[in-house]
């Protein structure tokens, strides 16, 4: 082995000599380089709503495939003055809505909850009742909290939950805890986390939200016997990223795998669909790699994942076939947290920090190919890891807003663009 290969093994070996390169690069990227380099660069065409929210606190909603904004237009959102990575159990998420023109109001609060998805909170049946997810100290378990926003009348799910049908009748979940031990950035740390994680036994759970009715549909090992390989032997596997389908027939999720003898940081993943009762599995993409996703409609999905014929990109596929489509323009080679606007072949999807830790937000119509940047923002390089502020770009319900989440102002904040005069 030549020098060069030792001296990548040992930078990659050592997390140290890592950061140590990251900020080298950033400083010398950003202050030198371009000296004149702004927070924000917004499409001429896109204009931000302004909000009057606290500067001084971290305001953010969650995760790109949950919109923040109900039928009429008001919207939810979280705040705290944490700063902290793992926050559960020692910070509270205040939970607020806030109406155009009517400022915001304090509606409850939550302590389970992560920078990335915060606490799930999303409308059920867009009108004027949110859920969301907590931790009891008295049951020392996970549940979630269906709440009147009029009335403050709320009752209790026995289950946190992940993703809800559209018509608010049912949900699905997983294991926050093995999920903290697995995957940090998506799970709690108000209990202690799985230490059984060679367990096999239930994987997804199907929650009735109208009478707490609460049963098992897939366990890890029908997961594993499901097409089986041998790379899934002498492995730990966890699921993740459910997504149900806009008609609620069927759900998405990623088995991810690694092995106990590699490094922590090497997984594996494959695409996986299923009837909403856990039936009738089907394998979409196998490649290794497969990161985020979205339904186009209930037949559809665009993921980024890799094909080994095409490489790694975002590529819209058809459910329960192998047909799938490739987004040809080049800027869609990077991974980012892709949805659609409404009844619409406008992709939205944004872009990881660059090397001067600029983030883009993107708006490309897949019928003919044009590809807009709706705007550039600054990440901070203290806010990496799990403390992150991607962007998770997310529309409202008519496709003139896009909600999404930057730290481009030092603090994390929620922010609103108008984009109706791009996409007019």
């Amino acid at each position: 082995m030549n020098f060069i290969n030792i001296t990548k093994n040992l930078v990659k070996k050592n997390k140290n000599v890592c950061a140590l390169i990251h900020y080298i690069i950033y400083y010398f990227n950003r202050f030198i380089i371009q000296r004149k380099f702004k927070n924000v660069y917004l499409n001429n065409y896109v204009k931000f709503v302004k909000l009057d929210l606290p500067k001084k606190k971290n305001t953010f909603f969650g995760y790109y495939n949950i919109s923040p904004f109900n039928i009429n237009g008001d919207m939810l959102f979280c705040m705290t003055n944490s700063d902290s990575i793992r926050n559960c159990g020692k910070n509270l998420l205040e939970i607020y809505i806030y109406k155009f023109n009517k400022g915001y109001n304090f509606l409850t609060s939550t302590n389970s909850w992560n920078w990335q998805q915060g606490c799930m909170l999303q409308w059920i049946n867009n009108k004027d009742t949110i859920i969301f997810n907590k931790f009891s100290n008295e049951n020392n378990e996970y549940y979630s909290e269906i709440r009147n926003i009029n009335t403050g009348k709320c009752r209790n799910i026995d289950k946190p939950i992940y993703s809800v049908s559209k018509n608010g009748d049912f949900a699905l979940s997983l294991d926050f805890s093995r999920l903290a031990s697995l995957r940090s950035d998506y799970g709690y740390f108000n209990k202690k986390v799985s230490e059984n994680i060679d367990n096999i036994d239930s994987a997804i759970w199907f929650i009735d939200i109208l009478d707490n009715r609460i049963s098992p549909i897939l366990n890890f090992q029908d997961i594993i016997d499901f097409e089986y390989s041998d790379r899934f032997s002498d492995s730990i596997h966890w699921v993740n990223h459910i997504d149900i389908s806009p008609d609620n027939s069927r759900f998405m999720f990623l088995h991810r795998w690694r092995s106990n003898n590699n490094d922590k940081t090497v997984r594996h993943t494959r695409l996986l669909t299923a009837n909403i009762n856990g039936k009738d599995l089907y394998c979409l993409a196998d490649d290794e790699m497969v990161s985020h996703c979205s339904w186009k409609d209930s037949k559809h999905i665009v993921s980024f994942c890799r094909k080994k014929a095409f490489g790694d990109r975002y590529y819209l596929l058809e459910d329960k076939t192998n047909n799938f489509n490739i987004f040809k323009h080049k800027k869609l080679k990077q991974d980012g947290h892709p949805s659609f606007l409404p009844y619409s072949d406008w992709l939205l999807t944004d872009t990881y920090p660059d090397k001067s830790r600029m983030s883009e937000i993107i708006l490309y119509n897949i019928k003919n190919n044009k590809l807009y940047i709706i705007g550039k923002f600054f990440q901070p390089l203290k806010n990496i890891g799990e403390c992150r502020c991607d962007l998770h770009p997310r529309c409202d319900r008519t496709g003139r807003y896009i909600s999404f989440d930057s730290c481009h102002d030092r603090k994390r904040g929620f922010y609103i663009l108008d984009i109706c005069n791009l996409v007019d």
